[in-house]
């Protein structure tokens, strides 16, 4: 079973051909990936949905539907028909979810304005407009994505790094004619609707702020993950790969592979000796005694079959 619905989703019950039921709480496929049409490598994530799309043979699809149990007999999945127990292994693909304000530091009044990225997907593909000085915490792929759309509908549109993207430029943001700025955001000011912004610079004057800030989405704590419920990955392309090592460690029969490692990667337990990293082109990585260099964002490495392997990126 693949729990969600999204490009991550998709491709691996592309990959599993006929073997996979998808459950996807939502009334339809594509995840956040429905949205994307800024190229990552020269495809949007909107391309790459509509190719599976196309192509996808097979699997069984409930829609509507969430699972909200998984155990060693396999998944229980709650619907408008009730509750069943579906049985065999599960593979998370829930995506990313926004951190926090709580877990971003950020403290004030909650008032009207302020949101989180799905939130802002949805009111702007049903055409509503966020406000007219918008404010989005988080540079990263996605949230770029709805910057993009965001400049139709804003008056202003500001985007503030956080923990910043790794595969994007601030001169992405500027190209769009948007504000790309370097700073921590502290508080929130407004009580009934958001008035300003205080960061670590001084006050930022905008009547929404957008929370995107992300994290890998388990909630169900399963074991094999893809997409990003395993790392944050910002290029669609790596998300197919990913899925692709998911798939083979599914059905590998080898002993799990312990990895120590600096940064996330995926699988965590493999049992194929091939990982991806969380980790820049051109990064430099020693594997035991080996260095190497990455030659993609999200490189995946070849491990040596041992029970142990230390993997560090420098």
């Amino acid at each position: 079973m693949v729990v969600g619905g999204g490009l991550a989703g998709l491709s691996l019950a592309n990959k599993l051909r006929g073997r996979a039921i998808v459950v996807e709480w939502l009334d339809r496929l594509g995840g956040v990936s429905i949205y994307d049409e800024v190229p990552v490598d020269g495809v949007t994530g909107r391309e790459m949905v509509d190719r599976i799309l196309d192509g996808l043979k097979g699997a069984e699809v409930r829609l509507e539907s969430s699972v909200v149990k998984v155990d060693g007999r396999g998944a229980t999945v709650v619907s408008a028909d009730g509750f069943k127990l579906i049985r065999g292994r599960v593979v998370c693909a829930t995506g990313f979810r926004e951190k926090t304000l709580l877990e971003l530091g950020i403290y004030g009044f909650r008032p009207a304005g302020v949101f989180y990225l799905h939130t802002a997907y949805e009111l702007l593909g049903m055409g509503f407009s966020l406000g007219d000085k918008v404010a989005i915490y988080g540079f990263n792929h996605y949230s770029l994505v709805l910057a993009d759309k965001l400049r139709k509908f804003s008056d202003k549109v500001y985007m503030i790094k956080g923990s910043g993207s790794l595969i994007h430029k601030p001169d992405d943001v500027l190209r769009l004619g948007l504000e790309y700025i370097e700073t921590g955001v502290r508080k929130v000011e407004g009580t009934e609707r958001v008035e300003a912004l205080l960061t670590d610079d001084g006050t930022l004057r905008v009547d929404t702020l957008v929370i995107a800030e992300l994290a890998p989405f388990n909630p169900l704590r399963v074991r094999e993950c893809a997409g990003n419920a395993a790392m944050i990955i910002e290029d669609p392309k790596a998300i197919l790969r990913l899925s692709e090592i998911v798939v083979e460690n599914l059905q590998s029969r080898d002993d799990a592979i312990n990895v120590e490692c600096n940064v996330n990667f995926a699988p965590r337990k493999p049992r194929v000796n091939r990982i991806m990293l969380f980790a820049p082109r051109g990064a430099k990585i020693r594997i035991e005694d080996a260095v190497l260099e990455a030659e993609k964002n999200y490189p995946v490495v070849e491990l040596p079959r041992r029970k142990h392997v230390r993997v560090k990126v420098m």
